[in-house]
């Protein structure tokens, strides 16, 4: 049986099934918007979730810890070095 809301009411899906592979992040996510939906049922108050935040362009960040020193390149170490000195 696969859950349908219409269908089959008071019966859930919940927890880190993810569909296709994905992170364990993206998982813990989803688990909890599905409790969320679940609660609101079981409190009956829908879930309604805030709303997004809008995107942040470089203009409005702040930046008042960078500084215009010039980068610094980050030394490396040759391939066979780290792979016989890990």
């Amino acid at each position: 049986m696969r859950p349908d809301g219409d269908e089959h009411g008071g019966i859930f899906a919940g927890g880190d099934m993810v569909p296709s592979e994905r992170s364990v992040t993206i998982a813990v996510g989803h688990g909890k918007k599905a409790s969320r939906y679940i609660d609101g049922f079981l409190r009956g108050e829908p879930y309604v979730p805030a709303p997004k935040h809008d995107i942040v362009g470089h203009e409005r960040l702040h930046l008042w810890y960078t500084t215009s020193a010039p980068q610094r390149a980050q030394p490396h170490l040759p391939l066979s070095e780290r792979l016989s000195s890990f």
